[in-house]
C-alpha cells in the first residue's frame, strides 16, 4: 500500500483545489467545485479511516464492510468510489473475480478510465482475452493509462497468436508522442512481438538498439531482454554505449584505455580506437582536420555496423559544427544508409534534413524524412516527424506544404481545446502564424490566443503574445474555463483517496492531452511544487499558467527562486543589464548553485569558462584579479553578466543570439547569423544548426519572461524579441565606456513577425 498522505501535502492541495473553487466553479460528481472537501478521507471520515486501516491490517471483508458503512452515510452519492476502491483492494488481496463485479460496476464516473485499466489487467491474468481486450479499447486517449492499455492489448493479442495485429498496436503506438518511460515500455513490447512472430533477427537488432540508448532506469530491462533472445550485450557494446551518451570525462577515460590497450581495442573492434580519438578531438573546433581524418580511419576500419555508424555520424557533426552544411548532410545520409534501424538512424536523418533545409533543399529533406518515416518499428513520433517536415518548408517559403504538414502533427498531438503543452505548444504557434498569414486569420488568431495564454511562463506563449500584440491585441487572452470541471474529478478523488503519485500522472496526462484551463493547470503545479518532493518543486514551473493570482507566493517562490538577488542587482547596476535575463541565464545553467561545474570546466552560478572569464576581467573590467575568484558568487555573476553584457553590444540587443552566443560561443553565433540572419527571429531559433543550443535559447527566455512579468516595476513591459537578426554587428569585449541602455530585450522594441 502507499503512504499516507501527509498533513504538510494535505495543506498543498488544499491551496489547489481552493484556487479551483474560486476560478473554475463547476460539478464533481454531481457536486459543485465549491463543495468539495479536498481534506484526505481517512483525516474526514471515521468510517472510510476504519475501513482502509482494517484493509491496510489485512481485515479484506471488514474493510470493505466499513466501506459500504462510509457510502451509505454520505447517502449513498459515493457509489462510484466505493465500488473503484473495493475493487481495486479486493484485486489487491487476490479475489480477482469480486474485483471484476466491483471494477465493472464502475460507470459515469471520473474514475472510469482507472476502472477500466484495472478490470482489463485482471481480465488478462485469468486468461480471459477478449474481455481484457473490450476493457481496454474503452480507455481515453486523455487517460494516464492509454499508452499502458495499449500495451496490455498488445500483450492479449500475442497470447492469442496475434502477432502481427500487435506489431501494428505497437508500431501506431510508437508513433504517439510519449514521454521516455512509455517509449521504451513500447519498444520492449514490441521485441517480444517481433520475437513471437519468429523474427527472431529483427527482435535482436531492435534490442541492441534500444540496449545501446536506454536510460540507466531502463537498462536492467533491456539487458534481461537481451539475454533471453541469446544476444548478451558484449563488451564492445559497453563501450559503444558509453561513447553514445556523450559524458565527456567517460570519453575522455574510454580513449584513454583504448590508446594504452590498443591490441585489444582493436581484437573489439578495429574501429573503436579512432572512433574514441576522434570524439576526444572533436571537443575542440580547431581540431578539425584532425578530428575528420580520424573518425574516416574509424567508419573504414569498423567490422561492426553501428560502431561504424557511429563514426560517420560524429564526421557529419563535427562538419556542422564547422558550418558545413553540404558535407554534414551526406555524412548524416551515409549514416542513415549504412544502419538504417540503428541507434543513430532518427538523428542522422532529422540531422540530414535539417542540413538540406538549411541549404535551400526542402524537397531533399521531405524525401529523407520520408524515409525515417518509412522505418518499421517506427523510431521516431508521427508528431515530431511532420514537424521537421513543416520546418523544412517553412525554412523554403512554401506556406501551403508547411501547413498540410503541421495539420498532420497538430492531429497527432491535439485532442483537447485548453491549454498547449510540449510540442503542441510549438505547432500551434506555426500554424497559427502561418494561417494568419495567408487569409484565414479567424482560424490562425485562434491557435495565438491559445498558444498566448502560456504567457509568461514559455517561449511560445511569448511569441504568441507579441504576434497578436502586433495585431492590436493588447489585453490578455480571457483565460479557458471547463465548463464541467471534468479536468479535475478524477485527479481530486485519487488525491482524496491516498493516491498521491496517481493524481499527478493523471493530471500531467490530461495536461499533454491539451484538455487543462488555467486553474487546472495550476492546480497541477502545485501538486508538483509539494514540499515533500523536491524535484517536483522544479517541474511545477511546466504547469504554471496564466497570470500571477492571490496566495501564489510559495508557487511562484518555487517556479522562480530569487537566490543571490543582492549579488545579481549589483551586477546589473553595473552595466544595465535586465535582472530577469541574468536569473534566466542562472536558473537553467548551475540551478543556482554555486559550486557548479560542467564537464567542459565551466564553473559557478552562470558556469563561466576560466579563459572567457579572464578575458573579461582583463580586457573590459580592467582588473584581472577578478577571475581568480570565480567560484564566488558576486565575482561569478559580475563577470557572467558583464560578458551577457559584451554579447549584447556584439550583437545589437538581439536576444536569441546572446543566448545563443553565451552557449555555443560568440564565432558560432556569428557563423549562425551569416547562415540564416535572413529568416525571421522565431524562425532563426528554430534553425539552429545546435539543436542543444535552439533549446537553450528558449528555456532561458521562457525563464526570463517569467522573471520579467516577477520583477518588472513598470518600466520594462513585457519581453518582446527583434522581429530580425541584425544586419550588422557592434563592438566586443572592449573596455567599458558610457553608452546608451545595451540590453533591454522587448522594452520599446516591435514584436516578433514572419517575413
Amino acid at each position: 500500500m502507499r503512504s499516507p498522505v501527509t498533513h504538510e501535502g494535505s495543506q498543498w492541495f488544499l491551496a489547489a483545489i481552493t484556487l479551483l473553487m474560486v476560478a473554475a466553479p463547476c460539478a464533481v460528481l454531481a457536486a459543485p467545485c465549491d463543495a468539495i472537501d479536498p481534506t484526505p478521507l481517512y483525516r474526514a471520515n471515521l468510517e472510510f479511516a476504519k475501513a482502509r486501516s482494517a484493509f491496510q491490517s489485512g481485515r479484506i471483508d471488514e474493510s470493505l464492510a466499513l466501506l459500504e458503512l462510509w457510502r451509505d452515510s454520505t447517502g449513498g452519492r459515493r457509489g462510484d468510489v466505493t465500488d473503484w476502491l473495493a475493487g481495486r483492494w479486493l484485486s489487491e488481496a487476490g479475489r480477482l473475480d469480486e474485483a471484476i463485479d466491483r471494477l465493472s460496476a464502475v460507470s459515469g464516473s471520473p474514475l472510469d478510465d482507472d476502472a477500466r485499466f484495472r478490470e482489463g489487467r485482471l481480465y488478462l491474468d485469468a486468461g480471459n482475452l477478449a474481455q481484457a481486450r473490450d476493457a481496454f479499447a474503452r480507455i481515453s486517449p486523455a487517460s494516464r493509462h492509454w499508452a499502458r492499455a495499449r500495451l496490455a492489448l498488445s500483450e492479449a493479442l500475442v497470447r492469442e497468436g496475434r502477432s502481427g495485429a500487435a506489431h501494428v498496436v505497437l508500431a501506431d503506438l510508437l508513433r504517439d508522442d510519449l514521454p521516455a518511460d512509455q517509449r521504451n515500455d513500447a519498444v520492449l513490447a514490441m521485441i517480444r512481438a517481433l520475437a513471437a512472430a519468429g523474427d527472431v533477427d529483427g527482435a535482436m537488432r531492435l534490442s541492441r538498439s534500444a540496449w545501446l540508448k536506454a536510460s540507466a532506469s531502463y537498462l536492467p530491462d533491456m539487458t534481461r531482454q537481451r539475454t533471453q533472445l541469446g544476444s548478451s550485450p558484449s563488451i564492445l557494446d559497453g563501450h559503444l554505449r558509453t561513447l553514445l551518451k556523450g559524458d565527456s570525462r567517460d570519453v575522455l577515460r574510454l580513449a584513454g584505455w583504448t590508446r594504452t590497450h590498443r591490441k585489444a581495442a582493436d581484437a573489439l573492434d578495429p574501429g573503436l580506437h579512432d572512433l574514441c580519438q576522434g570524439m576526444v578531438l572533436q571537443a575542440d573546433p580547431r581540431n578539425r582536420d584532425a578530428t575528420l581524418a580520424a573518425l574516416e580511419r574509424a567508419g573504414t576500419l569498423a567490422v561492426d555496423v553501428t560502431l561504424g555508424a557511429v563514426a560517420v555520424y560524429e564526421s557529419g557533426d563535427t562538419l556542422v559544427n564547422t558550418g558545413d552544411d553540404q558535407g554534414a548532410g551526406m555524412r548524416f545520409m551515409a549514416t542513415l544508409q549504412r544502419d538504417p534501424g540503428g541507434p543513430m538512424a532518427a538523428d542522422a536523418a532529422i540531422s540530414a534534413a535539417r542540413c538540406a533545409a538549411r541549404t535551400g533543399q526542402p524537397g531533399k529533406a521531405v524525401a529523407v524524412l520520408d524515409q525515417l518515416g518509412a522505418i518499421d518499428p517506427p523510431t521516431v513520433s508521427e508528431a515530431a516527424l511532420q514537424w521537421e517536415i513543416a520546418l523544412a518548408w517553412m525554412l523554403a517559403g512554401n506556406t501551403a506544404e508547411a501547413l498540410i504538414a503541421l495539420d498532420a502533427a497538430a492531429r497527432r498531438l491535439g485532442r483537447g481545446t485548453g491549454l498547449p503543452y510540449g510540442a503542441a505548444e510549438k505547432v500551434m504557434y506555426f500554424r497559427g502564424i502561418l494561417l494568419q498569414s495567408s487569409g484565414h486569420a479567424v482560424e490562425g488568431l485562434a491557435d495565438l490566443r491559445r498558444v498566448a495564454r502560456n504567457d509568461p511562463h514559455t517561449w511560445y506563449g511569448m511569441l504568441a503574445r507579441s504576434r497578436l500584440a502586433e495585431l492590436g491585441e493588447v489585453t490578455r487572452t480571457p483565460p479557458y474555463r471547463d465548463p464541467s470541471c471534468a479536468t479535475a474529478q478524477g485527479p481530486a478523488w485519487l488525491w482524496r483517496l491516498g493516491y498521491r503519485d496517481e493524481a499527478r500522472a493523471e493530471m500531467s496526462a490530461r495536461a499533454a492531452a491539451g484538455i487543462l484551463d488555467e486553474a487546472s493547470s495550476r492546480i497541477l503545479a502545485l501538486l508538483l511544487a509539494d514540499p515533500s518532493t523536491g524535484e517536483g518543486r522544479a517541474r511545477s514551473r511546466d504547469y504554471l499558467r496564466g497570470p500571477r493570482g492571490e496566495g501564489d507566493e510559495s508557487l511562484v517562490d518555487a517556479a522562480y527562486p530569487r537566490q543571490f538577488l543582492d549579488e545579481v542587482m549589483a551586477a546589473v547596476a553595473e552595466t544595465d543589464m535586465d535582472p530577469a535575463l541574468v536569473f534566466g541565464v542562472i536558473r537553467v545553467e548551475s540551478g543556482f548553485h554555486p559550486k557548479a561545474r560542467s564537464p567542459k570546466g565551466a564553473i559557478g552560478l552562470m558556469q563561466v569558462m576560466p579563459s572567457t572569464a579572464q578575458r573579461v576581467a582583463t580586457l573590459v573590467l580592467r582588473d584581472r584579479h577578478l577571475a581568480g575568484g570565480l567560484w564566488r558568487p558576486s565575482n561569478n555573476v559580475r563577470l557572467g553578466t558583464t560578458y551577457l553584457n559584451e554579447l549584447s553590444r556584439h550583437f545589437r540587443g538581439h536576444l536569441p543570439l546572446i543566448l545563443a552566443g553565451y552557449h555555443a560561443g560568440p564565432a558560432a553565433a556569428r557563423r549562425f547569423l551569416k547562415t540564416l540572419g535572413h529568416l525571421s527571429t522565431d524562425l532563426f531559433v528554430e534553425a539552429l544548426p545546435y539543436q542543444a543550443t535552439s533549446a537553450y535559447v528558449k528555456r532561458v527566455v521562457s525563464y526570463a519572461t517569467g522573471y520579467r512579468a516577477l520583477l518588472d516595476d513598470g518600466t520594462r513591459g513585457p519581453v518582446t524579441l527583434e522581429p530580425h537578426p541584425p544586419t550588422s554587428l557592434g563592438p566586443f569585449m572592449e573596455p567599458h565606456r558610457p553608452e546608451p541602455r545595451a540590453c533591454d530585450f522587448g522594452s520599446s522594441r516591435s514584436p516578433i513577425t514572419m517575413r
